[in-house]
């Protein structure tokens, strides 16, 4: 059967496009194999090294003044001003950005692997990469890269004097993500990373304006964080056993026991878990990692746990298991990717070594907290050690640490001491401190308006 004009001219438009598609992939790829001769292409995709890769960019060489540029802006502390304002810092984008090592080009920005097509398997999650390309023979890939990753580890562990290892990161996972956010997009300065040292930017953008030290909140240094404390002596003990971890390495590992410690407080809400752990982290000098399990999933706990042990010896707290997991069950769900209660236990106690980690789980409910992972067991022992080796309950303040906290808030006003003592006898450590604190403001107050 013959066809009639317009069938055919479709038919021929169809054949027309198909032909000029394939020639022009075939084209794309001839010209992408030549351009491939001249251009090395690196990508990157640990957030740890794309962070080293971006600060070693941004603080070693010269960003061209043409070509687009990506900012963005955070709420921050800024130190000279001594309160929180508006941040603008530049970012790397998904248009890259031309840097100048002396005479050398290169090229640094985002790709996306996965979701935007770079990946061949449909099923594999969109991934934001690091992308450096340069002319071939311009730049040794591997010296790029390592000289990158020694300056970060220089910078971490500082210069000239050492300085304190001490800080507080938050770690938050990306798995429970809103739905309408852009998948594609590079992550903002910490967006699903972390929060150290009380602040979001790190070397990898750089800031307007300020300087990275002149942001996040100063970290006050006290001789002694326990001159501000209160805690019974069985709380104390805890102080020495840190310690005695701490130093005592080589003695673990002579004996080929593993160098690590794990504790489980529970007790309720203001009663000092969390303060005890920060006191201990100042006095012993560890950097103290935080954990939001409820918005990680089982990759990301796993790859954050890999992370931080470069970082050893250090505190892994879980603040608030129970809000995560009542027993062995993710109060969230799990079919949504949260974090599941095995690979919780395998990670932090399981086959890998986590030599270096003092592992540190509070909870407010006791009852909740299944047997796997550590509970009361005959005498000194927990059901599980390796990975809750002691367990201790904090209770409200006795008599003794009341009349402490009491003298150092109230010591101008000495008369009041032993009333808030015996009027705060059951409360917890949070609320005693609270009730001296009002004593002392209205007495000052007082004081003020009469003079």
């Amino acid at each position: 059967m013959a066809l009639n004009p317009v069938t055919t001219s479709i038919f021929g438009g169809l054949t027309l496009a198909s032909i000029m598609a394939l020639a022009w992939g075939w084209l794309r790829g001839v010209f992408n194999r030549i351009i491939g001769l001249f251009v090395i292409t690196v990508r990157v995709d640990s957030h740890p090294l794309q962070d080293a890769v971006a600060a070693y960019c941004w603080s070693t060489m010269r960003r061209t003044p043409v070509g687009s540029r990506e900012y963005s802006a955070i709420s921050e502390f800024v130190r000279p001003l001594a309160r929180m304002v508006f941040v603008a810092y530049e970012r790397l984008g998904r248009d890259a950005i031309l840097f100048w090592f002396g005479w050398r080009p290169i090229l640094c920005g985002f790709a996306t692997q996965g979701s935007a097509g770079i990946s061949s398997s449909p099923k594999e999650e969109a991934q934001v990469r690091t992308t450096l390309r340069f002319i071939r023979g311009t730049f040794n890939p591997d010296k790029l890269i390592q000289d990158a990753v020694d300056r970060f580890n220089k910078s971490e562990e500082g210069s000239g004097n050492r300085r304190r290892r001490y800080y507080i990161e938050r770690i938050f996972g990306m798995g429970r993500r809103s739905a309408t956010r852009d998948e594609t997009a590079p992550p903002a300065a910490g967006e699903g990373r972390s929060i150290k040292g009380g602040t979001d930017l790190n070397e990898s953008v750089r800031v307007l304006r300020w300087k990275h030290e002149d942001l996040g909140v100063e970290i006050l240094e006290i001789i002694s964080p326990f001159d501000v404390l209160c805690y019974p002596p069985e709380v104390l003990e805890l102080v020495e056993e840190a310690h005695r971890w701490k130093v005592s390495e080589k003695w673990y590992k002579e004996r080929q026991i593993p160098w690590r410690r794990g504790w489980l407080l529970h007790g309720k809400p203001g009663t000092g878990k969390t303060s005890l752990v920060r006191a201990i982290a100042q006095t012993e000098d560890l950097p103290v990692f935080i954990f939001d399990l409820t918005s990680m999933t089982n990759r990301e706990f796993v790859n954050t746990w890999r992370q931080i042990l470069s970082r050893v010896p250090c505190i892994a707290l879980f603040e608030d298991i129970d809000a995560t997991f009542d027993r062995r069950n993710n109060k969230l769900g799990e079919d949504g990717g949260g974090l599941t209660f095995d690979c919780f236990l395998n990670t932090i106690g399981g086959i890998d070594s986590v030599d270096g980690i003092f592992i540190v789980v509070t909870t407010n409910h006791i009852k909740n907290i299944d047997e796997a992972l550590g509970v009361a067991s005959d005498g000194q022992m927990t059901s599980r050690p390796g990975r809750i080796d002691r367990i201790l309950e904090f209770g409200p303040l006795d008599e003794h640490c009341r009349r402490g906290v009491a003298r150092r808030v109230l010591r101008d006003y000495p008369a009041e001491i032993e009333v808030a003592v015996e009027q705060g006898e059951g409360e917890t450590g949070a609320q005693f401190q609270e009730r001296c604190a009002r004593i002392a403001l209205a007495r000052y107050w007082s004081d003020k308006v009469h003079t």
